[in-house]
């Protein structure tokens, strides 16, 4: 191949946690933008700005269609050099950029309102994109505190921007702050991803493609599944519906951004196991076991303290309590969802993955045409919550013809170790401020009685 250096192994309880931990931080910084927003913006105003952020999230698909995620297994089992998917990733994000512009434009001249707050937050994705890609490559070549970093420095920028500014006072100013945040992050990750991502020979783009489309339909489906109820919403006219439902969406958004960080630190050794051809990866079911222990802790969490979490965002937002509710309930099931699909990306199954969330995307628009009119906000919630119950029935059919994981002990253990935690918020303090880090210390304990074997991984790197 190759990069001119070799990626240094690591275990996959080691990868996920140092992504992990780099998350934590990184969803704090986005939790306080999230509430300055909220606050400034209003229900429906933040309910408007949901809709233009999620159709920029849509275009910059395009950009990247799917070659982030075939670059940890390239790199890992040397199968093509990374500076060929630079090299198509450069010609996705001009035509991405190019077409994006032209629709924007007739857009506007239609009668579109919102085209500026859309093109600006494009920009940012984009660029977050090509960020996000240099962070992949430095986590497949063991430099997974760099990657940690380099993402901690452009969540944080937007972060700054938004909270320490007025840019967050109209969407349009809020657009601004999200174009102009990626700038530094962009010029670290140049400097960064040099010694890996340079350009050796011509590249090879047509087969890179042709290997990244199928996860690229995937990631194009996958943000537009956690839209349909956003946009059904938007179309129906219920401004109010709207703004709870994307308060509610948004703070699970947020959270979910956890195991998709420790799923992602994971692949590396799910990929190096299942290139080994073992079926019975212990890689794997670790993962998995980690996912749903963290899956119902959030979700018994939030689903416990759901009116005082949304009490924060402002009184108006306490309304989306029982949309908050389901959406708690949905945690778990994603967290799941989440580890079987980085699963199948690492066993070279990447081909089933847009199958599986096309079937996610009709399932949530059929039951959100169905409930949205007669029950609004919590009937896009709860299909949400059903589609995903089902994604996680046919997924793990799917993953257990590659890979033996099992889910129903991993299940029963988390139901059984988080039951100390449930009882502290329960019948512990109200504050927030008070009740949180006491949730979070108890269940600290529980986690390292219960991961002894685990941590000693992590410890020694094994």
């Amino acid at each position: 191949m190759r990069t001119g250096t070799s990626p240094r192994p690591q275990s996959e309880t080691r990868g996920g946690a140092v992504r992990l931990l780099a998350e934590i931080p990184i969803r704090a910084l986005s939790i306080l933008a999230m509430i300055v927003l909220a606050r400034r913006l209003g229900v429906e105003g933040f309910g408007a700005f949901a809709v233009m952020v999620g159709v920029a999230a849509l275009i910059a698909e395009f950009a990247d269609l799917g070659l982030s995620q075939i670059l940890v297994r390239s790199v890992v089992s040397g199968g093509r050099a990374a500076s060929d998917l630079v090299a198509a990733k450069v010609r996705l994000t001009v035509a991405t950029l190019g077409g994006g512009s032209l629709g924007l434009v007739l857009w506007s001249a239609g009668g579109g309102s919102g085209a500026l707050v859309v093109a600006l937050c494009t920009v940012h994705y984009v660029a977050f994109g090509w960020i996000e890609a240099v962070g992949t490559a430095l986590r497949a070549h063991g430099r997974v505190w760099a990657e940690a970093g380099l993402l901690l420095l452009a969540r944080a920028t937007l972060m700054v921007l938004i909270g320490l500014t007025r840019f967050g006072s109209t969407p349009q100013l809020a657009a601004v702050a999200y174009a102009l945040a990626v700038i530094p992050g962009l010029l670290v990750a140049a400097r960064l991803g040099a010694p890996y991502l340079a350009r050796q020979g011509e590249p090879v783009i047509t087969p890179i493609l042709r290997e990244a489309l199928p996860l690229g339909l995937n990631g194009f489906l996958g943000r537009l599944t956690v839209r349909v109820e956003v946009f059904v919403l938007g179309a129906l006219g219920m401004a109010t519906g709207l703004g709870l439902f994307a308060a509610g969406l948004r703070i699970v958004e947020s959270i979910l951004t956890l195991p998709a960080a420790f799923a992602a630190g994971s692949l590396p050794a799910l990929a190096r196991e299942a290139a080994a051809g073992e079926r019975r990866t212990g890689a794997a079911q670790r993962t998995m076991d980690l996912l749903a222990w963290g899956g119902l802790a959030a979700a018994v969490g939030l689903g416990l303290r759901a009116p005082e979490v949304l009490a924060i965002l402002g009184a108006s937002f306490v309304d989306a309590a029982p949309v908050l509710r389901i959406f708690a309930a949905t945690l778990a099931i994603c967290f799941l969802n989440t580890g079987l699909y980085y699963t199948l990306i690492a066993t070279e199954s990447a081909r089933l993955t847009p199958r599986l969330t096309v079937v996610r995307v009709v399932i949530g628009f059929g039951i959100a045409v169905l409930l949205i009119p007669r029950f609004g906000a919590p009937g896009a919630a709860f299909g949400y919550l059903a589609a995903e119950v089902v994604l996680l029935w046919i997924t793990t059919r799917v993953v257990t013809r590659h890979v033996a994981v099992s889910l129903p002990r991993p299940i029963l253990r988390a139901l059984v170790g988080v039951v100390p935690m449930a009882v502290a918020l329960w019948f512990g303090p109200r504050p927030l401020i008070v009740a949180i880090p006491m949730a979070v210390a108890i269940h600290a304990v529980v986690t390292a009685i219960a991961f002894r074997r685990e941590l000693h991984a992590l410890k020694t790197g094994r």
